[in-house]
C-alpha cells in the first residue's frame, strides 16, 4: 500500500512538472513565425558626406528605389533603419566640385543591432569615368531592397 501511494505520488509529480513546462511554448507554426519577421518600414537617415548636397541627393534615390516594396518613414521609428557613409575622392574628374564618389557604405539596423552592412564602389572595369552620385545611389537602393528581402523569408 504504502509503495502503491509512493507510486502514484511519483506520476502525479512528473505529470505536473510535464504540463508545467509545455505550457508557454513557443508557437511553432512557420507562418507565424515568419509573419513576426516581416519588414514592412524603412527609415533611411541621411547619410555622413562632406557634400550636404550629394548626401541629400542619394538619400532621395535610395528612398525612391525602396518605395516599390516598402513604407518609408522619417526618423527611426521603424522596423529597420539604414544609414551610412559616402566617400567621394578627391579627384576633380566630374563636373562636381566635391569630387564623385568613390564609395558608399550602409547599414541595416533593427532594434540597435546591425543585421546587414552593404557597400558600393566605383569600380567598374572598362569604364575610364566615374558614375554619377545617383547612379551610386540607385546602386545602393538596390542592393538594400535585395538585403531587406532576404530577412522577411
Amino acid at each position: 500500500m504504502q509503495g502503491t501511494k509512493a507510486a502514484v505520488l511519483m506520476i502525479f509529480f512528473i505529470s505536473f512538472l510535464a504540463g508545467c513546462s509545455t505550457t508557454g511554448s513557443l508557437p511553432t507554426d512557420t507562418k507565424e513565425l515568419q509573419k513576426s519577421n516581416d519588414i514592412k518600414t524603412v527609415s533611411v537617415l541621411t547619410f555622413t558626406c562632406s557634400s550636404p548636397v550629394i548626401a541629400r541627393d542619394v538619400r532621395n534615390v535610395i528612398i525612391e528605389s525602396l518605395l516599390s516594396g516598402y513604407s518609408v518613414v522619417i526618423g527611426d521609428n521603424a522596423d529597420v533603419v539604414i544609414r551610412g557613409d559616402i566617400i567621394l575622392s578627391g579627384d576633380q574628374v566630374s563636373t562636381a566640385s566635391e569630387g564623385y564618389v568613390s564609395e558608399m557604405r550602409a547599414q541595416i539596423i533593427e532594434n540597435s543591432r546591425i543585421l546587414d552592412s552593404i557597400v558600393v564602389t566605383q569600380v567598374s572595369p572598362g569604364s575610364s569615368t566615374p558614375e554619377a552620385a545617383d547612379v551610386m545611389g540607385r546602386k545602393m537602393g538596390k542592393k538594400i531592397k535585395e538585403s531587406l528581402s532576404n530577412f522577411g523569408q
